[in-house]
């Protein structure tokens, strides 16, 4: 059965707001609710440099009183228009046990954000709440006093984490970036948005590090909090993707970059390093002789850059819970057209 779990909770700055409230396709831990509400959801996780859009969730079939007591999800708009006191929102996507390839051990976090707008649809006999979402633990274009103190001779790593735990003491980070990210002098700077401290990290890096297969620094988000890391690091493992897990086919998107679209997973974070397994259905195959069928192009070990989950839970078409997965080869020029 396909899995989901959204929990609800007040802004840090009101944690009294409202009661935290949850929608889960499970009554308890592992036992399915078969009369769980249906949930459409589109959501990117994506590096803090990449533009992308906000993340949007669906809950079908609430009912009116259940929504009256729910509580206000929007932010306080401040009289500069500033949006503050935003609710926390964690959910969590992948597969139940039940159906023959569903493996649960790839379910997991996919986001830790916020509610940037909350309003209930009333059409007909449905009714349901709409959510657009942060997909982040802070609002990367929101404004923030972000002082970067680059020391010389100081690692990059070092001197981000630093700029990140004073902006935002309440998010954790985690990762690093590959060693020798250092430069050749002080280099004391004020951002005003994460973004924007982003876009500055990767290509100072890329400036430093002059190596057309190198991606740059990334800041993104995991499970975790704040995730610093590169195409550089070592991988401490590769997951396989099996071929059961596979929809369609595997594509080309440029000479470096693929495209795979799986069943929805909740294991996977940018930075990570996956391959894939023999026997995929693919179309770009040599000739149309049956021992070229299942050779697969895709060899070797593929680096997570973008990550796209698209859902309706209740859709009978297989096609309706994926993960669209972006990556590059690792090792590979990057931006060839």
């Amino acid at each position: 059965m396909r899995f989901y779990d959204i929990t609800i909770t007040s802004p840090l700055e009101d944690p009294n707001r409202f009661r935290a409230f949850s929608f889960s396709s499970q009554t308890t831990p592992g036992s399915d609710n078969y009369s769980a509400l249906q949930v459409d959801l589109d959501i990117f996780q994506n590096a803090y440099h990449q533009y992308a859009s906000n993340g949007y969730v669906k809950v079908w079939g609430i009912d009116l009183k259940s929504l009256g007591q729910i509580g206000n999800y929007n932010p306080v708009i401040t009289p500069d228009g500033k949006k503050t006191q935003l609710c926390r929102i964690i959910i969590q996507v992948g597969m139940s046990k039940g159906l023959p390839y569903a493996n649960p051990k790839q379910r997991g976090l996919i986001l830790q954000g916020a509610i940037l707008q909350a309003f209930a649809n009333w059409q007909g006999t449905e009714v349901g709440l709409d959510l657009v979402i942060i997909p982040a633990y802070v609002d990367p274009n929101a404004l923030a006093n972000i002082t970067f103190n680059w020391k010389k001779d100081t690692e990059l790593t070092d001197a981000v984490k630093k700029a990140l735990e004073i902006a935002y003491p309440a998010t954790p980070v985690n990762g690093s970036f590959s060693k020798g990210l250092v430069y050749t002098e002080d280099a004391p700077e004020q951002n005003f948005t994460l973004q924007s401290l982003s876009t500055k990290i990767n290509k100072v890096s890329r400036n430093i590090k002059k190596d057309p297969t190198y991606t740059g620094a990334i800041i993104t988000v995991n499970n975790e909090g704040f995730f610093l890391t590169d195409n550089k690091i070592t991988p401490s493992a590769t997951k396989q993707i099996a071929f059961t897990d596979v929809i369609g086919n595997l594509t080309w998107l440029g000479i470096n970059t693929i495209s795979a679209k799986v069943v929805m997973r909740g294991d996977l974070n940018i930075g990570d390093y996956i391959s894939f397994q023999e026997g995929l259905p693919l179309l770009n195959i040599i000739n149309n002789a049956s021992q070229y069928r299942n050779k697969i192009s895709f060899n070797g070990t593929f680096f997570i850059t973008k990550l796209h989950h698209v859902g309706s839970s209740r859709s009978p078409d297989g096609n309706a819970w994926v993960t669209i997965i972006e990556a590059i080869i690792p090792g590979k020029p990057i931006n060839q057209v």
